[in-house]
C-alpha cells in the first residue's frame, strides 16, 4: 500500500520555528541549503539546485518553506481539494488562515502559540487594542501598534470617521468600516446601543475588564 504523498517526511524531527523551517535530521541531503529535505522538493518535482523557498509557485498565498512546514502540496493550491486555498485554510482551528498566522509570526499548527490560553486570533500582539483578527478584518498590521504610522495606535484609529474608535466599535459588534453599520440612516456614533438615553460617542462607559460588560466611567 502506497504512502500517502502527504504524510511528513521520517527525516522531519521536529516541528515549526517561528519563521522558520522544521528541524530535520542532520544526514539529510539538502544540496541548495534552503532547509528543505531534497526528498521532499524532489517529491513534487521542484529544483533542488535552485533555491525556490521563499517562492509561491501555486498561487495560494503560501511559499514553498511554508507549505513545507504545513506539509502541503506545493504545486498544488488547493492540497486537500476541499476548494479552499492553502493560505485561507485554518490548520489549527484558531481564527486565523494559514497566510495570517505566517503573516503575524504565529504557529498555523498550533492555535495559542504562546501557551497563554488565548487563542492567536484572540491576542493583541501589539498592544493596540486590537485582537490579531481585528487587524486582518481592518487591514492593520498585528505586529506594528501604529500601522499607518501616523502617531494613533490601530485601535484608536476611526477609519469610518463615525466618532468611534475601531476599538470601540467592534467592542459594541458595529462595523469599523462603515459609519452607518445597520444602514438606518443614523451613523454609528450617534446610535444608542446600550438605551441609556445617550450617544454611543457621547457615552461615559467603557469595558474596562475587556470582557463585553461595561461600567460607569470614575471620575476621580
Amino acid at each position: 500500500m502506497k504512502l500517502v504523498k502527504f504524510i511528513v517526511p521520517l527525516i522531519i524531527l521536529g516541528v515549526m520555528i517561528l519563521g522558520g523551517a522544521p528541524v530535520f535530521a542532520k544526514h539529510a541531503k539538502d544540496v541548495n541549503h534552503n532547509s528543505i529535505p531534497d526528498t521532499w522538493e524532489t517529491r513534487y518535482k521542484l529544483s533542488i539546485k535552485k533555491n525556490l523557498a521563499n517562492r509561491d509557485q501555486d498561487r495560494d498565498g503560501l511559499t514553498v518553506r511554508q507549505e513545507y512546514i504545513l506539509n502541503l502540496n506545493p504545486t498544488r493550491a488547493d492540497s486537500d481539494g476541499d476548494k479552499i486555498k492553502d493560505g485561507d485554510e485554518d490548520a489549527d482551528h484558531d481564527g486565523l488562515t494559514n497566510r495570517q498566522e505566517f503573516s503575524a509570526k504565529q504557529n498555523p499548527l498550533k492555535a495559542d502559540t504562546d501557551n497563554d490560553g488565548i487563542k492567536d486570533a484572540d491576542e493583541d500582539t501589539d498592544n493596540d487594542k486590537l485582537t490579531n483578527a481585528q487587524e486582518f478584518t481592518l487591514g492593520d498590521n498585528p505586529l506594528r501598534a501604529d500601522s499607518d504610522k501616523d502617531g494613533v495606535i490601530d485601535g484608536d484609529e476611526d477609519d469610518d470617521g463615525d466618532h468611534l474608535t475601531d476599538a470601540q466599535e467592534f467592542k459594541l459588534k458595529l462595523n469599523p468600516k462603515d459609519d452607518d453599520s445597520d444602514n438606518d440612516g443614523i451613523k454609528d456614533g450617534m446610535e444608542d446601543e446600550d438605551h441609556d438615553g445617550i450617544h454611543n460617542q457621547d457615552d461615559g462607559q467603557y469595558d474596562n475588564q475587556d470582557d463585553g460588560q461595561y461600567e460607569e466611567e470614575s471620575e476621580d
